[in-house]
């Protein structure tokens, strides 16, 4: 099996915002709706006066049985309860992800040639990843703006 990375997006966004906590629960509802969502860690910390949480999960939707995009994220959002002030910083990481298959048979291998040489050479992956990644953005900038 031959597995194939493009790491294609790096990007932070930051926000001030009131309550960091619910903001990144509606972040990975957002990102829910574009794959299938697993959480690594969610931890919040208390000291004193500020309020800390972190949330480090990925989001990996299917394009077909040999290709996939997965996003990381890793939200930080920070909140000090003496000010009522806080604010959250989301980094954002693309990677397009091209699997050729296992199969031994003739008929398969005559498929992953074919899926490889006319299909995948043909897709431009920096686009497709960052068109989900525009639409991922957006989806959490109108989300966090419409209810902070």
């Amino acid at each position: 099996m031959t597995r194939i990375i493009d790491k294609l997006l790096n990007e932070t966004l930051f926000f001030n915002i009131s309550e960091p906590i619910l903001a990144v629960e509606k972040i990975k509802e957002v990102c829910a709706k574009h794959g299938e969502l697993k959480e690594k860690e969610t931890k919040t910390l208390s000291d004193g006066p500020v309020l800390k949480t972190i949330s480090e999960f990925s989001v990996s939707n299917v394009l077909d049985r040999f290709s996939r995009i997965n996003f990381f994220f890793v939200v930080e959002g920070r909140k000090n309860n003496v000010e009522n002030k806080g604010e959250l910083s989301i980094n954002i990481k693309g990677e397009y992800v091209l699997v050729s298959g296992t199969k031994k048979g003739f008929f398969s291998r005559v498929f992953q040639d074919f899926y490889m040489r006319e299909i995948a050479s043909k897709r431009n992956p920096d686009k497709i990843v960052n068109e989900e990644a525009r639409r991922i953005i957006k989806e959490i900038e109108d989300k966090l703006k419409n209810n902070t």
